[in-house]
């Protein structure tokens, strides 16, 4: 079924649910149309672009709603995000411990139990 594109165009997303009636709604924002397929624990979700409906989100019936595409989209996201911010915390941490050990050896490469202690504590107080 082809559906209609609304003139002007304010309705950008349109949901598919089997089980509601009207079968095919349309909604102002991703949102709205999020929480249809949510409460109806599966459809379609599908978005206006150059003038063509396209499909965004198909949800099978019953899908619980902790598992829906977006929330493990989100999931996923903040989990890359969170890496990205550990990994650059810990280039922090390595440089300053690098500046830290240029300063105490004075470019010189050698050892005393002074030294390693003073290196551990630094480390620790990094982290």
């Amino acid at each position: 079924m082809t559906l209609p594109v609304p003139n002007p165009p304010q309705f950008l997303y349109t949901t598919h649910i089997q089980n509601r009636r009207p079968i095919d709604k349309f909604h102002t924002n991703i949102g709205h149309a999020k929480n249809a397929v949510n409460s109806h624990n599966g459809g379609t979700i599908r978005s206006l672009i150059d003038g063509e409906w396209s499909t965004l989100y198909d949800v099978p019936y019953g899908t619980d709603s902790r598992r829906m595409p977006w929330r493990i989209e989100k999931t996923k996201e903040e989990e890359q995000n969170r890496r990205k911010a550990e990994s650059a915390r810990s280039q922090q941490v390595l440089k300053a411990t690098q500046q830290d050990l240029n300063e105490l050896y004075n470019g010189h490469v050698f050892f005393s139990l002074d030294k390693t202690e003073k290196i551990i504590e630094i480390v620790r107080n990094r982290y």
